[in-house]
């Protein structure tokens, strides 16, 4: 019952709004990455702050937003705190008599009976475009790596190094492409 409520923030009834600014504030926490699974975000503390921006033919919904991802060190495979910074502004408008759908990402084409949106999927994408490619302690400040993990992972290394490799194979070494 209390996921159903801490989803319902995500439904924005955009009919009962008034014309001009409206504001907003969303959370997101583990609860919404216990739903959208995915392999790279394990929890977040991420604060949204929705300004929406409505006239009689559109709406323009503009995000910010800012707090930490949870993520998982590509080295030593402990967590890790990546701070997220995203904004990001949309474009809503009821579509047109058999309108195909908009090429341009920023703008959501809306049935003509549609009263509300649920921003969840667009929160979504915007946090997870947060995550770097690269996810290791050193990158923020502050953090490090498992020592004990590290030196396991040097202590591979080194023995890795020392094998003797099949002779067929030694050859291809001196190849020269």
């Amino acid at each position: 019952m209390e996921d159903k409520i801490y989803f319902k923030q995500f439904d924005i009834e955009f009919v009962k709004l008034p014309l001009g600014v409206s504001g907003f504030t969303l959370e997101v926490d583990k609860r919404f990455f216990e739903k959208h699974t995915n392999d790279e975000i394990s929890d977040a503390d991420v604060d949204i702050r929705l300004q929406i921006e409505k006239n009689e033919r559109f709406m323009r919904f503009g995000f910010h937003l800012t707090g930490n991802i949870t993520l998982t060190c590509d080295i030593c495979l402990e967590k890790l705190v990546c701070p997220v910074e995203v904004t990001e502004t949309y474009t809503l408008r009821r579509a047109e008599n058999d309108e195909p759908p908009s090429e341009d990402e920023h703008l959501i084409l809306l049935s003509p009976e549609a009263y509300s949106y649920n921003v969840e999927q667009l929160v979504y994408e915007m946090i997870y475009s947060a995550v770097p490619m690269r996810k290791v302690h050193e990158d923020f400040p502050g953090q490090h790596c498992d020592q004990q993990m590290l030196d396991l992972l040097e202590a591979h290394q080194k023995s890795k190094d020392n094998t003797t490799c099949d002779p067929r194979w030694e050859a291809l070494k001196d190849l020269k492409l």
